[in-house]
């Protein structure tokens, strides 16, 4: 496991991450994550780099909870949970 000094995510505390892909040689892997600064950001993770590669934005509150789920191969849906509502975002 290697550790590396990385700016933070977000702005405020994370309060959620999954785990969205990873490369077929599972060196780069992708992670949602989402925060009380009411952002999701989608993230690729490789040995020496965290990038964030998108950011979401527009909830009104915290984020509180992220579910993701994989539909096929190359298409799957995100969803999130802040205090009184619950979106979907497809791919």
């Amino acid at each position: 496991m290697l550790f590396f000094k990385q700016e933070s995510l977000h702005g405020k505390e994370l309060t959620c991450v999954r785990h969205l892909h990873s490369t077929g040689s599972a060196s780069t892997q992708f992670w949602v994550t989402a925060s009380e600064d009411t952002d999701i950001n989608v993230v690729g993770c490789t040995d020496s780099e965290v990038q964030i590669l998108l950011r979401m934005k527009g909830h009104i509150s915290s984020v509180r909870a992220l579910a993701v789920t994989a539909c096929d191969k190359d298409q799957g849906a995100l969803f999130s949970r802040t205090a009184n509502v619950c979106l979907a975002v497809m791919q």
